[in-house]
């Protein structure tokens, strides 16, 4: 019968310290979950931030691309100018 208990207790304590060490892993396992879950959120953030800098550089080379052409528009408007001015001189 004491042998029986021993080896109860033997078993019992083998249990408890399996349960310690899945528990530990449980824990380690959450760890690295929070951990993957922060590195999703900042990158994600990133993300966003990166978007949002593609979309000003869009705007941005919107606003160049028309300034280039008022300028383009600025430049015929001179030389239409200084045509006209050419034809009148010619004409006196």
């Amino acid at each position: 019968m004491k042998k029986e208990i021993q080896k109860l207790k033997e078993l019992n304590s083998g249990l408890a310290q399996v349960c310690r060490n899945k528990t530990i892993k449980i824990i380690e396992l959450e760890k690295k979950i929070k951990h993957l879950e922060e590195l999703d959120r900042k990158n994600f953030l990133n993300i966003l931030k990166l978007e949002n800098k593609i979309q000003n550089y869009e705007a941005n080379f919107i606003e160049c691309y028309k300034v280039d052409a008022l300028q383009n528009d600025y430049i015929n408007a001179l030389q239409i100018i200084e045509n006209l001015k050419n034809k009148k001189e010619v004409k006196k």
